[in-house]
């Protein structure tokens, strides 16, 4: 490439910037404050300016005319390309316009097809569904049918197999009610008696003590409550051959040996109310005097009466609190104050086993 000299105003841009980096300056600004720059960097070494010649060449002309040929290109190849995306777009608006028709065609074929498709097929299931309908309830009718058969059938049989139990168990309820009544009435009227003739010799005790024990014995002899072992152990006893009890004395010492007279002798439950009852005196006699006759055969209710009367049920509270509070008075003895603990332990927990009263006194 040709080069020549030439001042520093003839320089063009492209030879001011490359002056300007070659002093490390700076290379930036418009070629006015290029060429000042430059200047003022030549004054600075000590040179003139206007003197001072410099390498120039064609080169700078060159890329202006290239950036300018380069601009017109951009410029025509933007419209080309403006034109192009328009037809582009045109085209492709035109394309999708024919695609979107095409694809609404074949969407409306296939929900057509589909549409016939479901109808078929709904009409086919209601077909079978018919069908299938009527032969189920063909079944259950004819299955109601043996069913109902079967049952009328069972219930009949039932019905005369209800009606002939009934008829046996009434014939033998009016049976056994017409025994019980013979029976109750018979067993009444000899307690009612006996219980008569002994109440009016235990009123007179003075003329009644030698007669009243072979009457009870012959009492328990005809009841079956006793052997002959157990009527002479009865007549040997004492007082009448029982111990009484007439509300005055402790409920518990009576009832204890009560039971074990009755223990030994091995009596059943109606003998024992019943000898309970001839050993009522006094008080004791007038709380009998409330039970029913009916009643008076019943050991467990006549205990239960005499219970509520004379018993120390409802005291088993106060018992505990004089077995928490109780301590060894001055004067006592060890084995005074443990009798009177057994007592107050049984006392306030009446219902308890044999083998947890000593822990309990001992606590």
């Amino acid at each position: 490439m040709a080069t020549k000299c030439v001042k520093l105003s003839e320089l063009k841009v492209a030879d001011l910037r490359r002056e300007l980096e070659e002093r490390d300056l700076d290379t930036s600004g418009t070629k006015a404050t290029l060429q000042q720059r430059l200047r003022d960097a030549i004054i600075e070494a000590g040179e003139d300016p206007e003197a001072t010649l410099f390498e120039g060449n064609d080169l700078g002309k060159m890329l202006e005319k290239l950036e300018e040929k380069l601009t017109q290109n951009a410029s025509s190849l933007e419209e080309k390309l403006t034109a192009n995306s328009t037809s582009l777009k045109t085209e492709l608006l035109e394309n999708s316009t024919a695609l979107e028709s095409k694809l609404l065609e074949n969407s409306t074929a296939l929900e057509n097809k589909l549409s016939e498709n479901v109808s078929s097929l709904k009409a086919e299931l209601l077909e079978n569904s018919t069908v299938l309908e009527n032969k189920l309830m063909e079944n259950s009718t004819a299955l109601e049918n043996k069913l109902s058969e079967k049952l009328e059938e069972y219930s009949n049989n039932l019905t005369t197999k209800v009606t002939t139990l009934e008829n046996n168990f009434s014939s033998l309820k009016d049976e056994v009610s017409g025994l019980e009544d013979k029976v109750t009435a018979t067993i009444e009227a000899r307690m009612n008696e006996r219980l008569r003739v002994l109440e009016e010799r235990i009123a007179q005790p003075e003329a009644g003590n030698s007669s009243t024990t072979p009457l009870i014995t012959q009492t328990l002899n005809e009841e079956g409550g006793c052997t002959g072992t157990s009527a002479q152990v009865i007549t040997q006893t004492g007082h009448n051959g029982l111990p009484t009890f007439d509300g005055k004395m402790s409920w518990e010492g009576f009832k204890t040996l009560f039971e074990t007279a009755a223990q030994i002798n091995k009596w059943p439950s109606v003998t024992k109310a019943s000898m309970l009852c001839l050993s009522l005196r006094g008080d004791a006699l007038e709380v009998l005097q409330t039970v029913p006759v009916a009643e008076r055969r019943e050991f467990n209710e006549v205990i239960k009466r005499l219970e509520m009367r004379f018993g120390h049920q409802h005291m088993e509270q106060l018992y505990r609190s004089q077995l928490k509070n109780r301590i060894q008075k001055p004067a006592e003895s060890l084995q005074e104050f443990a009798a009177d603990i057994a007592r107050l332990v049984r006392k306030a927990y009446p219902s308890v086993p044999d083998d947890v009263y000593e822990s309990l006194a001992i606590d």
